[in-house]
């Protein structure tokens, strides 16, 4: 009995807590996806040569060759 009791106590104990988190409410950085970064990438000529694209989550650019 004492172990349900105990049990019933930790959980109301525990319940307020739990509603303060929830009104916090902050959007993920570029979650929305609306905003991308496009890398072309020209491939070297031993490999075959072509222009490849990649897309990335970031603000919004197209960089065009090596840059970091």
């Amino acid at each position: 009995m004492k172990k349900i009791v105990g049990i019933l106590l930790a959980c109301l104990l525990a319940a307020p807590g739990l509603h303060a988190q929830q009104d916090t409410l902050r959007p993920i950085p570029f979650g929305d996806f609306d905003q991308w970064l496009v890398r072309r990438i020209k491939e070297s000529a031993v490999i075959g040569g072509r222009e490849s694209s990649v897309y990335m989550i970031a603000p919004v650019d197209t960089l065009v060759g090596a840059q970091p």
